[in-house]
C-alpha cells in the first residue's frame, strides 16, 4: 500500500474515515475490500481510522463501529503475547512478526486470529497497517490432529522449544518418567537427563541446533532417562525439529525398552550358557570316547579270531554306541549354534531342496519316495530349511518299524507361510509322548536304534529362529505321522539379519 497526498473522489460508505479513503486509489481500495483478510489501519495514537469489510466480520462489528475505537480494545495484547513491547497507545510494535491472538467476542464464542502489524509513513505522519487473518477453522484441525497424534500416541512424545524448556508432554511420557500431567511443562530437559550425562546433553542439543535433522538419538549408544524418583530407564529417542510461528520446535519420541532389554539380556544369557555347555560336553566326552573306541580296537585286535563271538558281538555295539554318543555331541553343538549363523537369502524352489534332501537317504530297496509339491518359488534361507526337511525325512526312516518304507512330502502356499507336510506311515507317536519329542535328548527309538534324541529339538530350533512354527500330528490307533512345518515365504527384517 502507498500513503499518497493527493485526493480521490469516492462515495464514502460507512467505517471509512475520509482522510483515509483519500490516500487510496481505487484499485488499492478495490483489493482491500476484497480480500480475505482482515485490514485494519490506525494512527500513531493507536486510533482505528480504517478497517475492511473482512475486518468487520472478524471483530462482528459495523464497520463504523471499529473506526474511531483503540487498536488495543480490538487486540489484546494480554490474550496474544504479554511479553511483547508496546508503544505509548498500547499498540504492539510495529516489526512485522506473526502473532496469533485469541478474541473473546461479544457472543463469547472464541476466535483465533493471525495478526501481522507494519509500520507505514508519510512524512510527518505515521500509521500501522494489521492485517488480520481467521485461523479458527485451522487451529480447530491442529487441534484434532494434536488430540490423535500428540495425546493418543502409544509412545512418549515431548515437545520442546529451541531453548530446552518443555512446551508439552503426552501421558504416556509421563508414565515413562512418573510424572503428573502438566508437571514437567516449563522446566528444561535436563530434568530427564541423569545427572552425570546432562553437561553432554546440553552439548549435544547445542550441535542439534546448529543442524536440526530429523535422527534417531544415541544410536549404538545406552541411552537412558531419570524418572521423577530418580531410577534410571533404558530408552530409545527420534528427534524431529519443525518452525512454528514462536520459533523452531523439537518433538521428541520416547520409547521405553525396558522389557526388550531384559528379554534380549536374559536370551543373550541363555544362548551364552548353552554355548558354553555345548563347548564343555564335546571338549570334555570326545577325548575319553576317541579313547574308548581305541581300547575296542586294541582288544579285537589282541584277541583275534580267537575271541569269543558274544564278546565280539558286545565290542560291535560298544563301537555303536560310540558313534551315537560322538553323534550326539555334533547335534548338540548344531543345537546350540542353530541361530548364529549368518543365513545366504536366495531363491528357494523346493521341489529342489526335497530332492536333495531325498538323495542323502542312503538307497534301501523297500524305501519309496513321493512329492506334491504346489507351492511356488520363495525368497528365504536355504541352508536352514534343508536341514530341517533333512532331519524330518531322515527321522521318519530311521523310526519306522516296517522294510516298507513310505514318505511322503507335501507342500503349498497358506498366508505369508509355505505350509510343508512331511509324512510317513510308520508306527506313528503316542498322544502321550507328543509333548516331549521336541525336548533336549528324548527318543522315542528302542535301546538298539541310532539316535541321539536332538533331532526334532534341532528342528523345532531352526524353524522357530526363523520365523515359523512346527506341528506334529498322529493319533493313537492309527499308523504314521506328519510333521508339519510353517516357514515364512517373505524376509522380514525382525528376524532375518
Amino acid at each position: 500500500m502507498t500513503i499518497r497526498s493527493d485526493t480521490h473522489q469516492a462515495a464514502i460508505e460507512p467505517g471509512v474515515n475520509p482522510a483515509v479513503v483519500a490516500s487510496l486509489d481505487g484499485l488499492e481500495r478495490a483489493v482491500i475490500e476484497d480480500m480475505r483478510t482482515g485490514v485494519v489501519l490506525s494512527d500513531d495514537t493507536g486510533v482505528v481510522t480504517y478497517a475492511n469489510a473482512e475486518s468487520a466480520r472478524i471483530f462482528q462489528m459495523a464497520r463504523d463501529d471499529l473506526v474511531g475505537r483503540r487498536i488495543a480494545e480490538l487486540l489484546p495484547l494480554t490474550l496474544s503475547e504479554p511479553e511483547a513491547a508496546t508503544d505509548p497507545h498500547g499498540q504492539a510494535q510495529a516489526t512485522g512478526a506473526t502473532r496469533e491472538v485469541r478474541l473473546k467476542l461479544r457472543e463469547g464464542a472464541d476466535l483465533w486470529v493471525e495478526v501481522v502489524a507494519r509500520q507505514l509513513s508519510n512524512g510527518p505522519q505515521s500509521h500501522v497497517l494489521t492485517t488480520v487473518c481467521d485461523i479458527t477453522e485451522r487451529r480447530d484441525i491442529d487441534f484434532a490432529l494434536k488430540r490423535i497424534v500428540f495425546d493418543q500416541a502409544p509412545y512418549g512424545l515431548l515437545l520442546i522449544d529451541g531453548d530446552g524448556v518443555i512446551m508439552s508432554s503426552n501421558e504416556p511420557l509421563n508414565r515413562i518418567f512418573g510424572y503428573q500431567p502438566g508437571e514437567v511443562q516449563g522446566k528444561n530437559v535436563e530434568m530427564l537427563v541423569p545427572a552425570r550425562f546432562r553437561e553432554g546433553h546440553f552439548a549435544q542439543r547445542s550441535a542439534f541446533a546448529t543442524s536440526p535433522l530429523a535422527r534417531s538419538m544415541g544410536k549404538g549408544r545406552d541411552v537412558t532417562g531419570r524418572r521423577k524418583d530418580g531410577r534410571e530407564v533404558p530408552v530409545e529417542i527420534g528427534l524431529s525439529p519443525f518452525m512454528t510461528s514462536a520459533g523452531r520446535m523439537i518433538c521428541a519420541y520416547v520409547v521405553d525398552i525396558t522389557e526388550r532389554e531384559r528379554v534380549e539380556r536374559k536370551l543373550r544369557e541363555a544362548n551364552a550358557k548353552l554355548e558354553e555347555f555345548a563347548n564343555a560336553v564335546a571338549h570334555d566326552l570326545r577325548s575319553p570316547l576317541r579313547g574308548i573306541a581305541n581300547l575296542i580296537d586294541f582288544i579285537v585286535e589282541d584277541f583275534g579270531e580267537s575271541a569269543p563271538r558274544p564278546a565280539i558281538r558286545n565290542l560291535d555295539r560298544m563301537r555303536d554306541r560310540v558313534q551315537n554318543a560322538e553323534s550326539m555331541i555334533a547335534d548338540l553343538l548344531s543345537y546350540a549354534r542353530a541361530n548364529q549363523e549368518s543365513a545366504k537369502f536366495e531363491t528357494i524352489d523346493l521341489a529342489a531342496v526335497v530332492e536333495e534332501v531325498f538323495a542323502a537317504e542312503p538307497a534301501s530297496p523297500g524305501l519309496h519316495f513321493e512329492t506334491k509339491l504346489t507351492s511356488e518359488p520363495f525368497e528365504g534361507a536355504r541352508s536352514p530349511l534343508w536341514t530341517v526337511l533333512r532331519n524330518l525325512v531322515s527321522n521318519a526312516v530311521k523310526h519306522h518299524d516296517r522294510k516298507d518304507i513310505h514318505v511322503v512330502v507335501k507342500s503349498r502356499n497358506q498366508g505369508d507361510f509355505v505350509a510343508i507336510d512331511v509324512c510317513d506311515d510308520g508306527p506313528g507317536i503316542p498322544e502321550a509322548a507328543q509333548s516331549r519329542v521336541f525336548r533336549l535328548f528324548q527318543t522315542l527309538s528302542g535301546p538298539d536304534k541310532k539316535g541321539s534324541g536332538l533331532g526334532l529339538a534341532l528342528t523345532q530350533r531352526l524353524v522357530s529362529s526363523h520365523g515359523g512354527r512346527i506341528e506334529l500330528i498322529s493319533f493313537d490307533g492309527r499308523r504314521g505321522c506328519t510333521f508339519r512345518v510353517w516357514w515364512p515365504r517373505f524376509i522380514r527384517s525382525d528376524l532375518d539379519e
